[in-house]
């Protein structure tokens, strides 16, 4: 069951994003669902942002600026933008990127398909990839990656991130529990997804809805090595860290402290069996890991 209110706020942070703000911005205000509002908080920027986004906001009521006096990070930034959000559902979004025109009403009604008001609900979609100059360098993030979001499941997901965040949209009861997150998780898009996996209901679309820009700034998109290289990269990395899934495990042991009461037998099963794979060495892990998939 959902709500009858089909209103959808935006929740974007920015930090130094002068050169692609107003292309994303504009793609927001073209979409062919309209949001009720853009909530955007700037992070401190020191470049030219906060006044072109001063400048957008005198041209359209529905965009809201909040201006943080110091840098917060990422994470502490979303969460601020989405506290503001009045909308029954909420879009994040990026700073440089370009959405495609139905990426709002696509969601929107995959959404409502899924969800369940007493329980944090999500769509995210597959991004297409273009450069510094909007030209299209791929077609599908997931297929250029090897991911598999179809396949995606819970004790799965803990291995690595599934979720672009600047794709989603979700519920309320969605936005209740990222207010909640800790500030110490490194991706706040890769939390969601285990508590939307772990406790609640997602969808995985496979049209590619944003064109997401690759560029020196992108912390996602990394240079793909060939296959030697990798190796060796990975035989480095194997022999520097005694457990190769550390950061994940840090994160499980987290969602289990935050969550274990509010899951099922089995998930609480399935996240304490990944947070034992730290008993176990890297090699292993990286065995476990390969499994998963």
């Amino acid at each position: 069951m959902h709500s009858d209110d089909e209103s959808i706020s935006v929740a974007m942070a920015t930090f130094n994003g002068a050169d692609y703000i107003r292309e994303q911005i504009n793609s927001i205000l073209a979409q062919d669902t309209k949001p009720i509002e853009i909530i955007i908080v700037d992070d401190a920027s020191n470049d030219n942002t906060v006044n072109i986004l001063q400048n957008l906001a005198l041209e359209h009521s529905i965009i809201k600026i909040h201006i943080n006096k110091k840098n917060l990070g990422h994470v502490a930034v979303f969460k601020q933008a989405v506290s503001k959000c009045k909308g029954t559902y909420i879009a994040l979004s990026d700073q440089d990127d370009i959405w495609e025109k139905n990426k709002l009403s696509l969601t929107l009604s995959n959404l409502i398909e899924i969800e369940d008001d007493a329980v944090p609900c999500l769509v995210y979609s597959d991004l297409s990839m273009m450069n510094s100059s909007g030209y299209q360098l791929r077609s599908s993030f997931w297929r250029y990656y090897k991911l598999r979001p179809h396949k995606c499941r819970f004790y799965s997901l803990f291995f690595g991130n599934m979720i672009t965040g600047c794709t989603t949209l979700f519920n309320r009861s969605m936005a209740i529990e990222l207010l909640s997150m800790p500030e110490s998780i490194p991706m706040h898009d890769h939390w969601m997804g285990l508590i939307a996996y772990g406790l609640g209901k997602a969808k995985a679309l496979k049209t590619p809805l944003v064109r997401y820009r690759c560029h020196d700034k992108s912390v996602t998109v990394k240079k793909r090595l060939n296959l030697l290289m990798r190796i060796l990269a990975l035989l480095k990395e194997l022999q520097q860290h005694s457990c190769y899934l550390e950061n994940h495990i840090i994160q499980a042991k987290i969602f289990y402290v935050v969550y274990g009461n509010k899951m099922s037998i089995f998930k609480k099963k399935e996240v304490q069996r990944f947070i034992q794979l730290g008993a176990y060495n890297s090699l292993t892990q990286l065995i476990h890991l390969k499994l998963s998939r």
